[in-house]
């Protein structure tokens, strides 16, 4: 009973037990009335005696008393029970607050939600749901605005990774495991016991180069790269995979590689022989035209300053849907970049151990000039020895210095434009081993736990590369610095050579407006008074006489593009600003003098200019929405493949021309019967 209102009570005739809203004693029960009060508002013992369930507790229907759970529930009565098992027989909290802490025992127990959570409605199981754009790592813990690019925070609580982002759970200060039970804790609205906490890190997320290639699984937890794409941030190609234009294709069968070897070296081959007659045809011919060769090399050069620099930027043409254009394309671009490590061959496709990474890449670059020159003085002492030795059987020693001197000027020749040729790619695999080409990715929000790896291969740590940097400060000074100076010295000392000369049959007139084929044919003239190395008319040829240096600002143009792109990324706008400023201002050049003979080949030059300004805008220094990366592919590869198209349908006309030239002037006749002759006699 209660003692509330009771005033007297004889003490020694009565013997009572006061009860209250808040307490209810133990009392004895026969058996079967035990079985049928245990778990409905009441929890009994073994000396058979029942008591009710507590304040913050509630009979369970079936063994006993349950405590409130943590969230929006309290109860402030004894020998609450549930309707029907599994059923909850607790008060509901006001809108907004919760107990942290669980068995609420009255309503005041009942606390305002804490930070960034939903104060308008309930709490339920937990400390009010997070408002939207908002995630805890406590359930009954405070929400935190998400403001992380790549991270999804939308009405879940936790934090989910976007498709096309990348992060990493292999770092000691996370646990994926650990972090997967806690999401799931939090989506089962009455699993409130266990993994309400997660105490650990939690990974930053950064955006992949293609998007495609990063994929989620299905809780949005775990990045699954696509297949063909491993490592971090999806950006390398797992074996039986080649990359073009940085996408993963599927290696070709090795009868396809063989295939495109032999019909690029019978393409140059061809080039070769057609060059080799003409120049037979031509010697009985007292007219002097400008080679189809050096008109073949004029507008391959051109395309090669084009596409060696911005040939990069077609990374970002990842998000196509037109994947076998793309492909196609970046084959092309591939080739005309002239990267001599992955032209003939794919590596990869052939053995998993020949994957060329930066440093392997460097090791090769920087082995290339000693074995050019080294393979170059071998031929040379080779192919005199053996003319001494001629000469010695059939009396023609007088002739021995004028071989020399020939042999000579061929393989410098050689020496200097396969120097020129690899210029670009050894500066870009100098260059990416730059400290500053270095990138440091912090793997958790709080900026704790970090790599630091090559911008080119996120695989490399740049830590362990002293070697390598040493290495590449010496290849800056003594070949991309040294290379245009030398070639500079030289090629100013035959433009004094020139200048120095009286006018005259020989002399290379300064003219600003020759008619293109009377300069060609001075030019030939004059190179030919004087002997100038075939070297010399590759890199002065196509330039007006007054602007012999221009190859030289070529490189240097070249360089400073590389230099932006590798070291700071196309990400940076800074890289941005500086390319389309360099570009701006080497189209203003050639605009203001007009440097090439050759008026197809300067307009070339200055549409090439612009369109690398133009994609420069378009790709990078615009920030273009992803709806519209099919439209900016349509308009970019069609106008590449102008740029391509025009230049080999020019190509084949010289080639054509050279042809009908050769069948004109009865050389091919001539070599037909010479052949034939050379077979009978046989």
């Amino acid at each position: 009973m209660s003692c509330d209102s009771t005033e007297h009570i004889a003490r020694k005739s009565i013997s009572i037990i006061c009860v209250t809203p808040f307490y209810v004693p133990r009392i004895p029960v026969e058996d079967n009335v035990q079985r049928a009060m245990h778990g409905n508002g009441f929890i009994c013992h073994r000396d058979g005696t029942c008591e009710p369930c507590a304040r913050g507790t509630y009979g369970n229907g079936r063994d006993g008393c349950d405590t409130c759970p943590r969230g929006g529930y309290y109860q402030d009565e004894v020998g609450a029970t549930v309707s029907q098992p599994g059923g909850l027989a607790c008060k509901t909290c006001p809108t907004g607050t919760f107990v942290k802490d669980g068995r609420g025992r009255e309503i005041a127990d009942c606390k305002v939600c804490p930070d960034g959570t939903i104060k308008s409605l309930h709490a339920k199981f937990r400390a009010c749901a997070c408002i939207d754009g908002y995630v805890r790592t406590d359930r009954f813990g405070p929400c935190v605005i998400c403001v992380e690019v790549g991270s999804n925070c939308s009405w879940k609580d936790y934090r989910t990774i976007r498709r096309g982002y990348f992060w990493s759970w292999e770092f000691a200060a996370a646990n994926l495991s650990s972090y997967r039970k806690f999401a799931e804790n939090l989506n089962q609205s009455r699993d409130f016991n266990q993994n309400t906490k997660y105490l650990m890190a939690i990974p930053r997320a950064y955006k992949c180069p293609r998007k495609k290639s990063c994929k989620t699984t299905d809780d949005g937890l775990e990045v699954v790269c696509a297949e063909g794409y491993t490592g971090w941030l999806c950006s390398k190609c797992e074996r039986r995979f080649y990359s073009v234009i940085n996408s993963c294709v599927k290696c070709p069968n090795l009868v396809y590689i063989v295939l495109e070897a032999v019909l690029i070296f019978g393409v140059c081959g061809l080039i070769y022989l057609l060059n080799v007659y003409r120049k037979k045809c031509a010697r009985s011919s007292s007219k002097r035209e400008r080679s189809f060769v050096y008109v073949l090399i004029s507008r391959i050069k051109i395309a090669l300053g084009f596409y060696q620099v911005v040939g990069e930027l077609m990374v970002t043409l990842y998000n196509t849907n037109r994947r076998k254009t793309l492909y196609i394309f970046g084959e092309v671009i591939s080739l005309l970049q002239v990267n001599v490590l992955k032209i003939f061959v794919r590596p990869r496709c052939i053995s998993d151990k020949l994957e060329i990474n930066p440093k392997a890449e460097f090791i090769i670059e920087a082995s290339l000039p000693p074995v050019i020159v080294l393979f170059s003085l071998f031929v040379y002492f080779g192919k005199l020895k053996f003319a001494k030795l001629r000469a010695k059987f059939s009396m023609e020693n007088q002739l021995i210095d004028s071989y020399r001197a020939k042999l000579k000027s061929k393989l410098e020749s050689v020496v200097v434009i396969s120097m020129f040729v690899i210029y670009p790619s050894m500066c870009t695999s100098v260059f990416q081993l730059y400290p500053w080409s270095c990138k440091t990715f912090y793997l958790d929000l709080e900026n704790t736990t970090f790599i630091n790896v090559l911008r080119s291969d996120f695989d490399i740590s740049c830590n362990g590369l002293t070697v390598y940097l040493l290495a590449a400060y010496m290849l800056t000074v003594g070949y991309v610095v040294a290379f245009p100076g030398i070639l500079f010295f030289y090629l100013r000392i035959w433009s004094s050579a020139f200048r120095n000369f009286p006018h005259g049959s020989h002399g290379i007139r300064p003219a600003k407006h020759q008619e293109e084929n009377q300069t060609a044919q001075t030019s030939e003239r004059n190179i030919a008074g004087y002997n100038v190395p075939q070297w010399v008319k590759f890199f002065s040829e196509n330039y007006k006489s007054q602007y012999w240096f221009w190859e030289i600002v070529e490189l240097i143009r070249k360089v400073a593009q590389t230099i932006f792109i590798t070291l700071l990324g196309w990400e940076s706008k800074l890289a941005v600003l500086l390319s389309i400023g360099t570009s701006v201002l080497f189209l203003t050049l050639h605009a203001r003098y007009m440097p090439m003979r050759n008026k197809f080949e300067q307009g070339l030059q200055q549409m090439l200019s612009l369109f690398a300004i133009f994609t420069n805008l378009v790709m990078s220094a615009v920030n273009i929405p992803e709806e519209y990366d099919a439209v900016v592919s349509i308009i970019l590869i069609p106008l590449n493949a102008a740029v391509i198209v025009i230049i080999a349908v020019e190509l084949v006309l010289n080639i054509a021309l050279a042809l009908k030239q050769l069948k004109f002037d009865g050389c091919f006749t001539k070599a037909f019967q010479k052949t034939k002759r050379l077979m009978y006699n046989q």
